[in-house]
């Protein structure tokens, strides 16, 4: 299972080499951040931060055309602002900044991430160095990918949304919130659902998934 998923994750970005090769800009900080990868691999910084047992279940990067297919089934348009909630090294926020052009804005707790995102200044992208229920008051686009009914941080941070706002989650829903759309999702450990919902106005939300 964990070799078919790196043969897999290797699939998926040898198909993003060629389908956003247009995409100049960011791939030449794509190119950057996998260099960087080479001295200082990404899964190894969220190891050292968050520990090796935390880190085997916070950390993974998604596949440039599944957070794509997502956002086209939502209609992203450049008047939209994307927030990556554990943006990592940014990465995402790069992509959906250079093919959509709206704002994308990515907050981690990992400091070397938030360190690195930042050696790429491109207008429209912000990187934050924070907890990210600091940053949750906007009408956004979140992409909350790490979040199960049962955690404490699912019962921390899902009613300090602002309404409105549209939270992509992965496999897991939302109860009491507006569903948009429930869409297909790839990932290299396989495939399941995105669920896009809203937070309405004037109800009060249930604290489960």
């Amino acid at each position: 299972m964990v070799i078919w998923s790196h043969i897999r994750d290797a699939l998926f970005e040898l198909d993003a080499l060629r389908r956003y090769r247009t995409l100049h800009r960011f791939t030449t900080i794509d190119w950057s951040l996998k260099k960087r990868d080479l001295v200082s691999n990404s899964y190894s910084q969220c190891r050292k931060y968050f520990g090796k047992e935390a880190a085997e279940g916070i950390y993974g990067e998604t596949p440039l055309q599944t957070i794509e297919s997502i956002l086209r089934v939502i209609g992203v348009t450049e008047k939209d602002t994307f927030v990556d909630l554990g943006c990592g090294r940014g990465r995402l926020c790069f992509f959906v900044n250079a093919l959509f052009g709206c704002t994308a804005k990515g907050i981690d707790l990992v400091p070397s991430y938030i360190r690195e995102a930042k050696k790429h200044p491109v207008e429209g992208t912000e990187f934050y160095l924070d907890d990210y229920k600091n940053h949750l008051d906007q009408k956004a686009i979140y992409y909350w990918y790490v979040v199960t009914s049962n955690s404490s941080e699912f019962l921390n941070v899902v009613d300090l949304f602002c309404e409105g706002a549209i939270v992509i989650t992965i496999s897991e829903r939302i109860e009491g919130w507006e569903l948009l759309h429930t869409i297909p999702a790839l990932y290299p450990w396989g495939e399941t659902y995105a669920f896009v919902q809203r937070k309405q106005y004037g109800r009060a939300q249930q604290k489960k998934v």
